[in-house]
């Protein structure tokens, strides 16, 4: 649901949650929370869209994905969570909320 030419959404993240929410002014807002193991200091993000998830399917679909960066405007690492033979990484820059 991420607006069509920048493809933003914005993740808002904190202890024990993810938040992912994107809107658009021609079809509302969205926002969808699922649970995470996070034990840093709140943080909110913003990324294409489609960067995240052409980096996500690069990493061949895993259950479990780690996040690394430093604050919110530092580029982000993500790493598959299974222990794999030629493990795979990708980094991706975050776009200005």
């Amino acid at each position: 649901m991420a607006d069509d030419r920048s493809h933003a959404i914005r993740l808002d993240i904190k202890a024990g949650q993810l938040n992912f929410s994107a809107s658009t002014p021609d079809n509302g807002e969205a926002l969808e929370s699922i649970p995470i193991d996070f034990n840093g200091e709140e943080t909110s993000i913003g990324f294409n869209s489609q960067y995240l998830l052409d980096s996500y399917n690069a990493l061949g679909h895993q259950d479990l994905v780690t996040l690394s960066f430093k604050d919110g405007n530092s580029q982000v690492m993500l790493v598959p969570g299974a222990a794999l033979a030629n493990q795979s990484l990708a980094v991706i820059m975050p776009c200005r909320l």
